[in-house]
């Protein structure tokens, strides 16, 4: 039953775009296992949401998004400073931070989010 309950939140929080927009009641679920891939971005920073995540898939990770200004708690959690931020997750553990530039945009490619997903896959061997 309580996997169906967290299915079915799951399946509200799926953003427009796609990706799941986390909130406090599942961000630990969602991150908890496996490798996880979450953005962080705030509504006043739209136009530099990293829009690669929703054009491409990404082998091996589950992606998700975190509206700041909607969860702040988990944006002092995880201590970010800057937008956006991807974090990359492995089995609940911070692994890799990439953070965006004094003008508030994060420049990164396809490959360069799937290298740092191959890196944690590796590191387990």
């Amino acid at each position: 039953m309580r996997g169906l309950v967290i299915a079915f939140i799951f399946s509200l929080l799926l953003g427009n775009d796609g990706i799941r927009e986390l909130n406090k009641e599942v961000f630990g679920v969602a991150t908890r296992r496996g490798v996880v891939i979450v953005e962080y971005w705030a509504v006043w920073n739209e136009a530099n949401k990293v829009t690669l995540l929703d054009e491409v898939e990404i082998k091996d990770a589950k992606v998700y998004r975190v509206n700041v200004d909607m969860n702040p708690g988990i944006m002092a959690d995880q201590q970010i400073v800057v937008l956006p931020s991807i974090i990359f997750y492995d089995d609940g553990d911070e692994f890799k931070r990439l953070q965006g530039d004094m003008s508030f945009t994060l420049k990164t490619s396809k490959n360069d989010i799937q290298d740092i997903v191959d890196e944690i896959l590796m590191s387990k061997f």
